[in-house]
C-alpha cells in the first residue's frame, strides 16, 4: 500500500474543481436549452449547443430555401413559427445555416412568451455566440423562461445568482431555482442542488440530502455526480461508508473519460479499497488521468515512481512528475519537489 514517507505523502483522491462558486457547470456551458423538432419539419433540429459550434455553410446549405409558407407565417406573428424558422437557420436542414437569422427568429419567438425559445436566448448571450457574453441581456430571457417553468432556464437562473453574472451574488436564490429544476429531473440541477448542500451554500449544510441529490443526478449517468456520489460512499459522508460502491462508481466515470473518475479510480487500486490492490492498474489509470492535465493524478504517479509501486523505482521520473504536478499548482508536488531539489534525489542539488 501507498505509505507516508519521507518525501511522499498518501495519494489523494481527486475532488471536484468547480471554482469559486463550488458548483458544477452544465454539459456544455450549463444553460444550453434542447430545441425541440419544428412542427414543419420533418428533420429533428439539434441542440442550442450547436448554435455555438456551427460554422460556415456547405454548398448545399447556402443553395436551399426556407419553405415559403413558414417565413410568411413567421413574419405573420405565428410564434411556434417563428422558433420552427429559426430551427431551420440554426441547423441548416430545411434551408440556409444562418447564425443572424437563426437567432433574430429565436429572439422574435421569444418576445412572443416561447418558453424554450427564451431559454436558447439565454444560450445565447450566456454562451457568446456570435458575440460578446451578455449576462444582462440574458437575464431577462432566462427569468421568462424560468417563470414558465423551463427547467433548463431555472438551473441557468440558478447559477447566475451562484455566480453573480447578471443578477446579484445570492445563495438561497441560487438553491431555490436549482431544486425547482431539479425537482423537474434535470441532472445538472440535481448534482448542483446536492452540492449546495455538501457545501451549504444557500441552504442548511446536509451531508444526506447531498447524497440524495447526487444519487438522482448519478442514475441519469451524469458524471460530476457519479463522481461526487462515489466520494460520498468513500467518506462515509451522507451514506454509510462503502469502497466497493464508491469503487464502481469512479470506474463508470473512468470508462466514460473523466480525468477525475480515473485519478480516484486508480487511487482505489493502489489502496486496495473495494478492488483488489494493484498498482500496474492503478498506474494505468493515474496516467489516463494525468494525459487530460489531472495534478493529483500527476502527484499519484511521481509517488509510485519514488517508491517503486507498479514500475521500477526511478526518482529521476519521480521527480519529473512531481515537477509537472507542481507547475499545474499541486501544493503537496511543490513541497516534494523543493525537498528532492534540496537532498538532491533524482534532480541535482539546487538550494
Amino acid at each position: 500500500m501507498f505509505k507516508h514517507g519521507a518525501l511522499a505523502l498518501l495519494v489523494t483522491l481527486s475532488g471536484l474543481l468547480g471554482g469559486g462558486s463550488g458548483l458544477i457547470s452544465g454539459r456544455g456551458a450549463g444553460v444550453y436549452a434542447q430545441a425541440h423538432p419544428p412542427t414543419t419539419m420533418p428533420a429533428q433540429a439539434s441542440t442550442s449547443h450547436d448554435v455555438a459550434a456551427s460554422s460556415g455553410t456547405t454548398g448545399d446549405q447556402a443553395e436551399s430555401v426556407v419553405d415559403p409558407e413558414l417565413l410568411e407565417q413567421a413574419e405573420a406573428g405565428n410564434i411556434q413559427a417563428q422558433y420552427d424558422l429559426a430551427c431551420v437557420y440554426q441547423t441548416g436542414r430545411g434551408g440556409p445555416y444562418d447564425f443572424g437569422q437563426a437567432t433574430r427568429w429565436f429572439l422574435e419567438a421569444a418576445q412572443r412568451g416561447h418558453r424554450q425559445a427564451a431559454a436558447i436566448v439565454t444560450a445565447i448571450y450566456c454562451s457568446g455566440a456570435g458575440s460578446d457574453q451578455d449576462y444582462d441581456h440574458a437575464r431577462q430571457w432566462v427569468i421568462l423562461a424560468a417563470e414558465r417553468g423551463n427547467p433548463h432556464a431555472q438551473f441557468a437562473l440558478g447559477q447566475m445568482y451562484a455566480l453573480g453574472r447578471g443578477l446579484e451574488h445570492n445563495p438561497q436564490e441560487a438553491a431555490s431555482w436549482l431544486r425547482k429544476s431539479a425537482e423537474s429531473g434535470y441532472a445538472a440541477a440535481q448534482a448542483n442542488l446536492g452540492r449546495c448542500y455538501d457545501l451549504g451554500m444557500g441552504v442548511d449544510q446536509d451531508a444526506a440530502e447531498a447524497a440524495k441529490w447526487y444519487a438522482l443526478a448519478a442514475e441519469q449517468g451524469y458524471t460530476a455526480a457519479q463522481n461526487l456520489l462515489g466520494l460520498c460512499y468513500d467518506q462515509g459522508r451522507g451514506v454509510p461508508q462503502d469502497y466497493i460502491k464508491a469503487a464502481e462508481l469512479f470506474a463508470r466515470t473512468a470508462e466514460q473519460g473523466s480525468a477525475i473518475g480515473q485519478t480516484n479510480l486508480g487511487v482505489k487500486y493502489a489502496l486496495g479499497q473495494g478492488v483488489p490492490q494493484n498498482f500496474e492498474l492503478a498506474m494505468k489509470w493515474s496516467l489516463c488521468a494525468a494525459q487530460q492535465g489531472n495534478a493529483d493524478a500527476m502527484n499519484n504517479i511521481a509517488h509510485m515512481y519514488y517508491h517503486g509501486q507498479g514500475v521500477a523505482k526511478d526518482l529521476s521520473k519521480a521527480a519529473q512528475w512531481y515537477t509537472r504536478a507542481a507547475q499545474s499548482g499541486h501544493v503537496q508536488a511543490q513541497n516534494i519537489i523543493g525537498m528532492m531539489y534540496a537532498t538532491g534525489q533524482g534532480v541535482a542539488k539546487d538550494y
